[in-house]
């Protein structure tokens, strides 16, 4: 069989496993570069991501980021998300916004203790889907980008500065997700706290009610709050690729394209 056809079938098998896996599959590089024809294992060039381009469109597929020659090369090991095509997406609508910046928020307060339970990635995608001011379509998207941004990390000051037009009524729903995904593990850590107060400080709340709002949320599901070990001092930390400001510019922008 031809590379071409194992690369279309790769992304066929995707494309059919989308439905059971929340819209987004997040795929390793390696697992499908190899299948670019004529690819002699070195850097992708141009013609190898027009390659790739074309064969998710051919299966009504876009990848987030989008494949780029530049960014796949910068980290071959590393991975992106895979979701169905987008059709006349907005991101500049301020509903996508906002729905994009409760979800990056929530990827920082699952990322802050060095660990990603799958349980904090779960309420990040269930937090997304509840969501009832923003379409499927953008929910795939916002959920393809978070599950992107679990490793690849945006920029913590980038995110807080979004923060400053926000109503009172945002604020408290960035607030809550934060906390829903602080607790999914099934406990609080210093950590996580820390966090919480540093979003009180940007939203100029009371920042000594952080730790007795988390730790009555804890109560209230029955959680551990152990507010003084980390986890991240007995777990292994993973390593944090923080994603600046005019990538992810332009992330929005690839997206887009298609």
């Amino acid at each position: 069989m031809a590379n071409q056809e194992k690369l279309d079938d790769f992304f066929r098998e995707i494309k059919s496993s989308l439905r059971d896996s929340d819209g987004v599959k997040v795929v390793n590089y390696y697992d499908f570069i190899h299948h670019i024809p004529m690819y002699e294992g070195s850097k992708l060039t141009k013609t190898d991501v027009q390659i790739l381009n074309q064969s998710l469109s051919n299966n009504d597929l876009a990848s987030y980021p989008k494949f780029n020659s530049n960014i796949i090369n910068k980290d071959m090991a590393g991975s992106c998300s895979i979701t169905d095509k987008p059709v006349n997406l907005n991101s500049e609508s301020e509903n996508f916004k906002f729905a994009s910046l409760i979800a990056k928020t929530s990827v920082l307060m699952a990322k802050i203790d060095s660990v990603v339970d799958v349980n904090e990635s779960d309420k990040i995608k269930e937090l997304i889907k509840e969501i009832n001011f923003i379409s499927t379509q953008e929910k795939k998207y916002i959920t393809a980008q978070s599950m992107y941004f679990l490793e690849h990390t945006p920029k913590r000051e980038v995110v807080f500065s979004k923060f400053e037009t926000l109503s009172k009524s945002e604020q408290e729903k960035v607030v809550e997700a934060a906390q829903y995904v602080a607790i999914a593990d099934g406990e609080v850590d210093i950590n996580e706290v820390t966090f919480l107060q540093d979003l009180y400080r940007a939203f100029d709340w009371n920042v000594r009610t952080a730790k007795v709002d988390m730790k009555k949320l804890a109560k209230k599901y029955h959680l551990d709050s152990n507010l003084h070990t980390p986890k991240s001092d007995v777990s292994d930390p993973i390593e944090n690729t923080e994603v600046d400001e005019v990538l992810l510019d332009d992330l929005f922008l690839d997206f887009e394209d298609y």
